[in-house]
């Protein structure tokens, strides 16, 4: 499946159009296609590819969770949709392109093979933009590293496509390799397996962001920071504060930043008097995280009497918007195509 995508960063930063890209697919016993993946840390947890995948749309989904054992015990297996593979060659318009929007490129149950053919596709398509996100930075590290065995790959790759770039460049200068850090524990484990990726640009997204996140350490070899809260029936909140710190931190290493959205819950609107008409579930979230549904507030609460607790409302993705302290926030790096 390859499709325009309603994803806000995931467009190329000189046309503004977008798609996203899923040549692999899951197929189970019986012949139906969907996809696979198997969750890796908290920002997992309400996986929308996964929520898509259980619903059995008539046009896609197994119906399955996103479990090891569907692998393991034969329910599904990988396949790489060649139709789709080859989409990106048919688009002349140049494209932002989220690579795998629906799985992990790099997970531990994704062949090489694939991997090559999909970064073969990604080299014979210089004018769009690919955005490759991992949370597996450790893989797509070793992967790239080897860089031989990558070149042998593209080059059978390229074989089996009957067609060949007349250059071959390594990295490849338009894609984009990023990885998810959710909160700064995971970004201990991350952050230095990508910035140890070759690699033509270096980005995260932070998002759906679960708590404070400082990049001091890594900021100044970073080419784009995204971040946004979560969205969907179990959203987690995430405290205003954690957005305001991501964005000075990318403002002072003149990083673009840029905000996709507040999700589910955003700061608890308040009128000129300090009143609130809001009716929709609320409560106060902490800047450690924690959450308190009893806490009362009013207006000059608010950063004066208890600075470290910020009052949400629930108002729903679309309500909630993605206006950050007033404006909206959409740097992106320039491209080189």
């Amino acid at each position: 499946m390859s499709v325009n995508t309603k994803i806000e960063w995931a467009r190329h930063p000189k046309t503004g159009k977008s798609a996203s890209w899923n040549p692999i697919l899951a197929q189970t016993r019986t012949g139906k296609l969907g996809y696979h993946c198997e969750k890796k840390s908290p920002a997992c947890a309400n996986c929308y590819a996964e929520n898509f995948n259980m619903r059995r749309l008539p046009e896609r989904g197994t119906g399955l969770p996103f479990k090891p054992g569907h692998m393991a015990n034969g329910d599904v297996k990988l396949v790489l949709d060649r139709a789709a593979l080859l989409k990106p060659l048919e688009w002349n318009a140049s494209r932002g392109v989220f690579v795998c929007s629906m799985t992990d490129l790099f997970a531990e149950f994704v062949p090489d093979t694939f991997i090559d053919q999909i970064f073969a596709v990604m080299a014979l398509s210089p004018h769009h933009v690919f955005f490759v996100l991992t949370k597996r930075p450790d893989r797509m590290r070793a992967w790239c590293e080897e860089e031989g065995a990558r070149i042998w790959g593209l080059r059978r790759a390229f074989q089996t496509m009957g067609c060949a770039p007349n250059r071959l460049e390594w990295p490849l200068p338009n894609v984009w390799m990023g990885t998810s850090v959710e909160d700064q524990e995971w970004a201990m484990h991350r952050m230095d397996d990508l910035l140890a990726t070759p690699a033509a640009l270096h980005w995260i997204s932070a998002e759906p962001l679960l708590g404070p996140l400082f990049l001091d350490r890594w900021i100044d070899r970073l080419g784009w920071v995204v971040t946004g809260g979560e969205s969907g029936r179990n959203a987690r909140p995430s405290h205003p504060a954690w957005f305001r710190s991501l964005r000075d931190q990318c403002s002072g290493a003149l990083v673009p930043f840029f905000f996709k959205q507040w999700g589910e819950y955003a700061p608890t609107r308040f009128d000129e008097d300090g009143q609130t008409a809001d009716v929709l579930p609320s409560f106060a979230i902490a800047v450690d995280g924690t959450l308190d549904e009893k806490k009362p507030f009013s207006l000059p609460d608010i950063g004066v009497k208890q600075p470290r607790w910020s009052p949400m409302s629930r108002y729903g993705k679309q309500a909630a918007g993605r206006v950050l302290f007033g404006h909206e926030h959409n740097a992106m790096p320039e491209a080189s195509t």
